[in-house]
């Protein structure tokens, strides 16, 4: 038998064996635990750096985009700006080129060749012939021209020349001016001049 001092350093030797095989397991518990709290917390942070990324990522090229747009708008609005001009440019000296035209011996003969044109179309008395106030000189050969009887006055409405005529009784209007013939021509200006604006 043993003594009881060796009974209890036994004891207290296998107490202590116990309490630190326990520590070593909690400790190895508490450990692992650790570990995985931090993969899963590695997990958590790469998980949100991931999406803080991708919401960067998309908010850069929704800027970009944006500026992008707002270049190309005012790039556009810059054409179309410089088209305007080129346009009122090219127009103004077309109604230059008209303007000198009604100046010439020649532009006589066009008014009458305009009367008996608008003769075509307004065929019953009572119409009504309006010519730009400079060419009422004209008036008896426009008449002449018309081949009915035909009132002429002036409209200040026509700046460049020719000749607009309407009838009431038949509800027409015949227009042979150089006004509106180079405000048709704008349209195929936009189609052929090669500035479009895409």
């Amino acid at each position: 038998m043993m003594p009881s001092d060796e009974k209890a350093s036994a004891f207290l030797e296998a107490i202590n064996k116990y309490a630190e095989q326990q520590r070593n397991e909690i400790h190895a518990e508490v450990e692992q635990f650790k570990e995985e709290e931090l993969k899963k917390a590695e997990i958590e942070v790469l998980t949100d750096a991931y999406t803080l990324i991708q919401k960067e990522m998309a908010q850069m090229r929704k800027e970009v985009a944006t500026e992008i747009s707002h270049e190309e708008m005012e790039g556009k609005r810059k054409l179309f700006l410089q088209r305007r001009q080129i346009t009122q440019e090219v127009f103004e000296r077309a109604k230059e080129k008209l303007l000198a035209y009604t100046q010439t011996d020649t532009y006589p003969s066009l008014l009458e060749g305009y009367a008996s044109s608008i003769a075509k179309t307004l065929t019953k008395p009572g119409t009504v012939l309006l010519v730009r106030e400079a060419d009422l000189v004209y008036a008896d050969r426009i008449q002449k021209a018309f081949s009915l009887p035909c009132e002429v006055k002036a409209d200040d409405s026509i700046v460049i020349g020719g000749i607009r005529g309407s009838n009431l009784e038949m509800g027409l209007v015949a227009d042979e001016t150089m006004d509106s013939k180079l405000e048709a021509q704008y349209e195929w200006f936009f189609a052929n001049s090669g500035l479009t604006i895409v």
